[in-house]
């Protein structure tokens, strides 16, 4: 047995820090061994080094999860016990694709916070909807375009060594296995010649492609969509894209007046997969393990009948000749993010305007206003890459008027989503007046929006700042 530095005893993938020598880049790693007196700790960078026990000290052991018997590591002869829930805060690090080793950029994240990317492998348990099931087979096709720009074929199962990769242009391409749009292949005449050829014809030129996305078809779909998008969007609504993956796009959606989503800031990401347009786009929430909506699942799964995603039919489902990313992004605001999301929830549709509905409207607005402003302070805290000045230009911005509308929900009783533009009562904030539950919530959170505001320099009124 080992033990650290303060006498607990060290174990396999325990995750543990050390004094950091000079020039090193990190202080802390993973035990990947145990030998008779050194450990072996792996870096973030990939690098491997020696410690002796007494140097590392055990700062968490997140292997551990839900359901495990456990016992005390200082009396192992103790009383056992049951793991039934586990607290785990991750370090995350900026991989930007230069040769510069990686660097933190966050702690203390909480795992509801961040989206894993790793390929699905065998034996990985998925869901689909209410189902459970187990990954049992993973086949990759990808599509080829060839230089000349003339012939596209689909190579199956592309993974059983059929093709390999050339030239790599981001940090994925370079530092995963697996083939990604833009990727740069090449394969054996005899596996080219055999495959499918979606336009043109085999050639003995046909040597190196483009692979990993649906060939011209699909570069030249992705490029009209582009287009509409820059002439298109809303004004409360924008959409960036990647330069290394033009598969992969990143929206911001601002909430609304006159619904609980008021001055909130809202993102998604958007996947083209291979298949597009046959298939729509894959999108995913950044819900910081938030349920602010029906349709918005703290998972991030987006449910909407026009991502397929969602029960519908007709015009309500996606149409691979008339349905475009335009068209997403303006259905998740327009029909998610609206002024009553209790009728959202399924078969509730149908008690709008009874009294009912009417009873159980209000408290709903206000849960869903409360998960608004705690997403403020996420999105603050830990921006979105490529969006963080947009952040904190519009809470610089809006803040103030965030603050105002906490206040005439605490002190006028205001019903949530009753404001105006301009966060100021409107004839319809008197017809009722919210619960004395929701302002008890909201003076909680009022001080940590004020702190945040600040932070970034935005504007708070004395008034506002004494609540």
């Amino acid at each position: 047995m080992m033990y650290d530095a303060t006498g607990q005893r060290i174990f396999r993938h325990d995750l543990v820090m050390f004094e950091k020598t000079t020039g090193a880049e990190h202080d802390r790693g993973l035990v990947v061994s145990l030998g008779k007196t050194d450990i072996i700790v792996v870096l973030v960078d990939g690098t491997e080094v020696e410690k002796k026990p007494c140097d590392l000290t055990v700062v968490d052991r997140s292997f551990l999860c839900p359901g495990m018997a456990v016992a005390s590591v200082s009396h192992c002869s103790g009383q056992p016990g049951v793991i039934t829930g586990v607290d785990t805060k991750l370090d995350l690090v900026q991989l930007d694709g230069t040769d510069e080793r990686p660097r933190v950029v966050a702690t203390g994240v909480s795992p509801a916070e961040v989206w894993p990317v790793r390929e699905l492998t065998r034996g990985d348990y998925v869901m689909s909807g209410m189902w459970l099931g187990r990954v049992v087979e993973v086949s990759v096709d990808v599509d080829v375009l060839f230089n000349d720009g003339t012939a596209v074929c689909r190579v199956t199962n592309a993974g059983d060594n059929k093709l390999r990769v050339v030239s790599k242009k981001s940090y994925w391409n370079r530092h995963k296995d697996g083939f990604y749009p833009g990727d740069g292949v090449a394969g054996d005449a005899s596996v080219l010649k055999a495959s499918r050829w979606i336009k043109g014809h085999w050639k003995p030129s046909h040597g190196e492609g483009i692979g990993g996305c649906g060939g011209g078809k699909w570069l030249k779909r992705v490029q009209k969509e582009w287009k509409i998008l820059e002439t298109s969007l809303p004004d409360t609504i924008y959409v960036r894209g990647f330069e290394d993956r033009m598969d992969l796009l990143r929206a911001a959606m601002v909430g609304a007046s006159g619904t609980p989503y008021h001055d909130g800031l809202f993102f998604f990401d958007l996947h083209l997969p291979p298949s597009y347009p046959a298939a729509p786009p894959q999108v995913k929430y950044h819900s910081f393990g938030l349920h602010a909506n029906p349709n918005l699942y703290p998972s991030g799964t987006v449910c909407l009948s026009l991502l397929n995603t969602f029960g519908g039919k007709g015009t309500e489902l996606w149409s691979p000749e008339s349905s475009s990313l335009v068209q997403v992004v303006v259905s998740i605001q327009g029909l998610v993010l609206t002024a009553q999301p209790y009728y959202n929830e399924a078969n509730y549709a149908a008690q709008a305007g009874t009294p009912e509905g009417r009873r159980n409207e209000l408290p709903y607005c206000e849960n869903t206003y409360l998960v608004n402003l705690h997403t403020m302070l996420y999105l603050i805290r830990r921006p979105p890459v490529g969006f963080e000045m947009f952040v904190r230009d519009h809470f610089c911005r809006r803040g103030q008027h965030v603050l105002r509308a906490c206040e005439a929900y605490l002190h006028e009783g205001c019903p949530v989503g009753t404001l105006d533009g301009e966060s100021i009562a409107t004839e319809t904030s008197k017809d009722r007046s919210c619960s004395v539950g929701f302002k008890l919530a909201l003076a909680n959170v009022v001080p940590r929006l004020v702190e945040a505001f600040t932070e970034i320099g935005a504007r708070t009124s004395n008034e506002v700042d004494q609540m």
